[in-house]
């Protein structure tokens, strides 16, 4: 029974010798330096409670990446989740308050308003496609027409993490764009 518990306590040392390369690892994956750290550590607790389920020691390099890399899926689909939902807030330089950019729009109480309308509709895409006509398609796609990201990125047969922080930059652009706006409204 001793020889167990130490070869269980030598496997757990050889756990924590993979803490670089499994950050390394996470931020590859485009997780955030805190954010890999974060799932790192994770999955060295992971891993240090589960160690007595592994089989084979011979094998615990591949056995840490399987749980890393579940993890980091779940920590990025998370990730994006969060982007997603603040895809039409922007910050109010005087008043360090959040604005919807919708609400910019004249007269019109919520994008639903906006799309119905066909003037508005092809002012608001004339607004987004002046960011660039293939970065503003992406936003169109997926903000006023519903697609998610990995449909449009099989529609254009490219990477999903392209669409993905393609779509991000032109939400920022976008976000000036409008905030420029309303400042030279106030003026």
């Amino acid at each position: 029974m001793r020889n167990k518990g130490n070869e269980y306590d030598h496997l757990i040392e050889r756990v924590y010798e993979h803490f670089d390369r499994l950050v390394e690892m996470l931020m590859y994956r485009g997780l955030s330096m805190d954010d890999a750290l974060d799932v790192t550590q994770e999955v060295l607790i992971k891993a240090c409670r589960k160690i007595r389920q592994l089989r084979d020691p011979d094998k615990l390099e591949a056995w840490l990446n399987k749980i890393a890399n579940r993890d980091a899926t779940r920590a990025l689909k998370k990730l994006t989740a969060e982007r997603e939902r603040t895809v039409s807030y922007i910050i109010d330089e005087k008043t360090g308050e959040e604005v919807d950019i919708y609400e910019t729009l004249p007269h019109k109480d919520n994008v639903e308003d906006v799309v119905c309308n066909d003037e508005s509709e092809k002012e608001l895409r004339k607004l987004i496609r002046s960011v660039g006509k293939d970065k503003g398609d992406i936003f169109i796609k997926h903000n006023l027409e519903g697609y998610g990201l990995n449909e449009i990125a099989a529609a254009r047969n490219e990477n999903q993490n392209t669409i993905r922080s393609t779509h991000v930059r032109t939400r920022k652009k976008l976000q000036a764009v409008v905030g420029e706006a309303m400042r030279e409204e106030e003026l």
